[in-house]
């Protein structure tokens, strides 16, 4: 069975290598090529498209376990990759190159419809909020994060978001998970400003230097967040609020993001909307940047934790 690549993610592209599975899911393959030891992920169509992997064009049905398994040698030649002892194999060649977040994203909330989007999302979350899967020592360190971002504290800042690597459960750890929005959002929040850039260039370093602690998968997301790549789910959450979408637009998008892992979609949305305004700290410019000051800062714990509903005004 020959399967057409549909998109090619950033670093995911047709030059010949050779690997080996590294794990195998429902929707998803992982392979790791040799010599940079890089990651490479094959999904289905539903899945969308992702950093450093190929979108295939799956047909109803389809489950990778049937059709691959751990450890299985792995070589692309020409654009086709073929998997041995497989009937597997993935025309690469009519790939769409895909790219995450655009250019053109920014998050201006002096923009009333950014705001609305904003707060659709994160009431959304308010409501997930016993299933993000942080562990409390991570809440101890987004604390200190957001305050060292409102202090432009570079260092603190990039201290506490290393202490984050590996943190939590699952295939990808929630830590990491958070840091992957966190960054997406820290990327286009402010990005005019070149202290911000500059802020920005430090902070993603030290987390690309520090992405060793965590597993190949979590590493290879972590990687491709400081470059402003992240899955087409959570790219397109961050579109619809940069352009301010009707709240049933946000709505679908979010629970899309929500539907990814246990917690990880949680995890990195809850990350994205905390750094979408962690830049914003010292001017407040409208009620709902006032209330993530007052409220989310000093008191994120007493936030999600099993507390009743908190309205944002």
């Amino acid at each position: 069975m020959q399967i057409q690549a549909l998109t090619a993610g950033a670093g995911a592209g047709t030059a010949a290598f050779d690997g080996f599975v590294h794990s195998v899911f429902t929707r998803a393959c992982n392979i790791v090529q040799h010599g940079d030891k890089r990651l490479l992920t094959l999904a289905t169509r539903d899945v969308g498209a992702l950093p450093r992997g190929f979108q295939l064009a799956t047909p109803a049905g389809f489950n990778f376990l049937d059709h691959v398994r751990i450890g299985t040698p792995v070589a692309s030649r020409a654009g086709i990759l073929r998997i041995h002892d497989s009937t597997l194999s993935v025309d690469t060649r009519s790939a769409r190159p895909w790219s995450a977040i655009s250019a053109s994203s920014v998050l201006d909330f002096a923009r009333k419809e950014v705001v609305c989007a904003w707060e659709t999302a994160y009431f959304m979350l308010l409501e997930q909020r016993h299933k993000i899967g942080l562990p409390s020592q991570a809440m101890v360190a987004i604390a200190a994060l957001l305050h060292a971002i409102r202090l432009r504290q570079g260092e603190d800042a990039a201290r506490m978001a290393v202490a984050l690597i590996g943190l939590g459960e699952g295939l990808t750890p929630a830590g990491d998970d958070f840091l992957v929005g966190f960054l997406a959002a820290l990327r286009i929040a402010g990005a005019s400003d070149p202290v911000h850039h500059a802020f920005f260039t430090v902070f993603s370093n030290a987390i690309a230097a520090a992405a060793f602690r965590t597993n190949v998968i979590s590493r290879s997301y972590l990687e491709a967040a400081t470059n402003g790549e992240v899955s087409e789910p959570l790219s397109a959450v961050i579109e619809c609020i940069a352009c301010g979408a009707a709240p049933e637009i946000v709505r679908a998008r979010v629970s899309n993001v929500f539907a990814v892992g246990a917690s990880s979609g949680k995890s990195a949305m809850l990350g994205f909307l905390l750094g979408a305004v962690a830049w914003e700290g010292r001017n407040p410019i409208s009620e709902t940047i006032h209330y993530i000051d007052r409220y989310v800062r000093s008191e994120i714990f007493a936030l999600f934790a099993a507390q009743p509903h908190v309205g944002m005004r």
